[in-house]
């Protein structure tokens, strides 16, 4: 892995680096908590959008602008990548996200689980996954910086 600079505070999309036109999505935009991210194509919808806030080094937290609500890491291994906005432990909020050799990125939680395309598999409504470090492209991504 490479440390890279990181990336700027601000709004983005979390593109899959196997599919670009696939992102992260809250499911049928939700503002509930609990709700899944799934990956969705791309329809410019506020649900789609992420504020990433830099805490230190290549830590943030993220959090969708639809709901305002956190996205969240139940630190367990298959558990889905959900969004809340009543967690107070600061690690369940907190994601690595670091730059690789080819420019794509990968996004760990706190205890170093990877935000995964469920199976790999890119189509609407695929849930994202916490998983342990697989080697395609099922947990890389890139960010589009909207503002």
């Amino acid at each position: 892995m490479e440390s890279g600079k990181p990336l700027a505070d601000g709004v983005y999309t979390i593109k899959s680096a196997k599919d670009e036109n696939y992102i992260f999505d809250v499911n049928g935009s939700s503002t509930d908590d609990g709700a899944k991210v799934i990956v969705y194509k791309n329809n410019g919808g506020s649900h789609q959008q992420f504020k990433l806030t830099q805490i230190k080094g290549n830590q943030y937290t993220i959090q969708n602008v639809h709901s305002e609500k956190w996205l969240i890491s139940k630190g367990t291994v298959g558990a889905a990548l959900v969004q809340s906005g009543s967690v107070s432990e600061m690690s369940a909020k907190t994601f690595s996200i670091v730059k690789q050799s080819d420019g794509s990125y990968r996004i760990t939680d706190s205890k170093g689980l990877f935000l995964g395309i469920t199976g790999g598999k890119i189509a609407n409504g695929t849930p994202i996954i916490l998983w342990n470090k697989a080697s395609d492209a099922s947990q890389t991504y890139t960010f589009e910086k909207l503002d």
